[in-house]
């Protein structure tokens, strides 16, 4: 197989360990040389060592015009790839012997890895059971319903990899056009917990000023979905007791201190300037943390973000606050931020270099059973 050709760009992993008392500070990103926008970090929040305190984390990020993301489900996807029958759970190996599957994400890199354009590979939604790779609630692949929507306290979330018709309507089409990466939140109702639900009631279809009829159809058009959650930060803008515009998730407060939630984590933020990052944290963390983070002007290459200073001179496009003036929709560079799985299944495997030898930097319990994942290609 002939390999691509990919951008000329040192390729390194930067490895960043910043000791902070309680305060975020600027993260460093550094170039890779995989094609598109790529970026990475490994960095600390406050004290790593205590879950109250801080947490480690590693991340890249992407630019959404240069790479395509795609969704697969783990189970067909490695027994079809290595010769076995549907969830046999069992793989026949190059001396003859006979193992197990793990339908881990080192086996998902293992098989979509031979193509050289796939630059990585990150876990999204939560096991049924565990230990057997049947994902709980909604997914949806090239246009086909694998599962109906599912009541969970991590579930609160409906990620679209490309809104077909929000994207149509702005006028980009095309190959070479992005993905229009959406969020739909989901109301988590206690007495159904762990029930499938049929139909949409309970995903909000009335977001950013758009009718509950335009987002269905938005919502139904879209070929690629996939139930996730918690909701870090709101693409909607409400005013926050400070007059500034907060985008933070009511659900930080349910999980971290309600719920006492700490988990690893694995989060995708969307910012203004149309890069995602995935972010993991090694070891238990707060939502809290992943938004400190988020919300930093610190966070986002070649900082201070001048997103909110550009947005302001306008004189801002966010509600009114006490003084009658109109409010940046921002603290940084955030649009928005979900969780797209958490617990044993945290983590995301990265290439690191155009040698197709080269070992791929691995972070998080890779091996683990995971339901589904998100794989990301060079355009």
């Amino acid at each position: 197989m002939k390999a691509p050709k990919f951008m000329t760009l040192a390729c390194a992993l930067l490895l960043v360990v910043t000791n902070m008392a309680s305060q975020v500070t600027a993260e460093t990103w550094k170039s890779t040389g995989l094609g598109g926008v790529i970026y990475t970090t490994n960095n600390q929040v406050g004290d790593a060592g205590s879950v109250e305190t801080g947490m480690n984390w590693s991340g890249f990020r992407f630019g959404g015009r240069e790479t395509v993301l795609s969704l697969i489900e783990v189970g067909p996807l490695v027994d079809s790839r290595l010769g076995t029958s549907p969830l046999s759970d069992v793989k026949r190996n190059e001396d003859g012997s006979v193992s197990t599957f793990d339908y881990s994400l080192q086996e998902v890199w293992d098989v979509v890895s031979t193509d050289l354009n796939v630059i990585a590979v990150i876990p999204v939604g939560y096991l049924e059971r565990g230990g057997i790779p049947q994902i709980a609630g909604l997914i949806r692949i090239d246009g086909k319903n694998k599962n109906p929507l599912m009541h969970a306290p991590t579930l609160t979330n409906v990620f679209c990899l490309d809104n077909i018709l929000r994207r149509e309507s702005r006028g980009l089409v095309g190959p070479e056009v992005a993905q229009w990466h959406y969020t739909y939140p989901v109301r988590y109702d206690a007495r159904k917990k762990y029930q499938y639900v049929s139909g949409l009631s309970a995903v909000v279809l009335d977001q950013e000023g758009y009718s509950a009829q335009v987002q269905e159809n938005e919502f139904e058009a879209c070929e690629n979905l996939i139930q996730s959650g918690p909701r870090i930060i709101e693409p909607r803008r409400r005013l926050g007791e400070n007059g500034l515009v907060d985008r933070r998730s009511t659900e930080i407060r349910i999980n971290d201190q309600e719920w006492g939630y700490r988990a690893s984590r694995t989060v995708l933020s969307f910012d203004l300037r149309g890069e995602l990052t995935v972010m993991s944290s090694r070891g238990p963390a707060k939502l809290s943390y992943f938004a400190d983070v988020i919300e930093n002007p610190g966070f986002y290459r070649s900082s201070p973000s001048n997103c909110q200073k550009e947005e302001m001179k306008s004189g801002g496009d966010g509600p009114t606050n006490a003084s009658g003036k109109r409010t940046p929709r921002t603290k940084a560079c955030e649009y928005w931020a979900i969780g797209l799985t958490s617990f044993e299944h945290s983590g995301f495997i990265l290439r690191t270099s155009a040698n197709p030898n080269a070992k791929p930097y691995k972070f998080g319990m890779v091996d683990r059973t995971i339901p589904s994942a998100l794989v990301l290609r060079k355009r």
